[in-house]
């Protein structure tokens, strides 16, 4: 006998499947020009978001370079990448 989240969700197909039960409308009810505008609002924000990501790491880039001379990052350059 499953118990848990695996029993609500049996449960739920079981009464879905052989009872009709129609379930509440929570999610998402526009059309096609709703969906096209949801998606590329998200579509936007992940732009965005990797946008920032980048600049935080040319950012932290450019302060550890900047701690070092440029003969050790020449070193460290030949060593580690060459």
């Amino acid at each position: 006998m499953p118990s848990g989240w695996p029993r609500i969700v049996v449960t739920l197909d079981h009464q879905l499947v052989h009872f009709s039960l129609v379930l509440p409308d929570i999610g998402f009810t526009g059309g096609a020009e709703g969906a096209r505008s949801v998606l590329s609002t998200i579509a936007g924000s992940m732009v965005t978001v990797a946008g920032v990501a980048f600049s935080i790491t040319i950012v932290a880039l450019t302060l550890a370079s900047s701690q070092f001379g440029p003969r050790l990052l020449a070193k460290f350059h030949a060593r580690h990448l060459g």
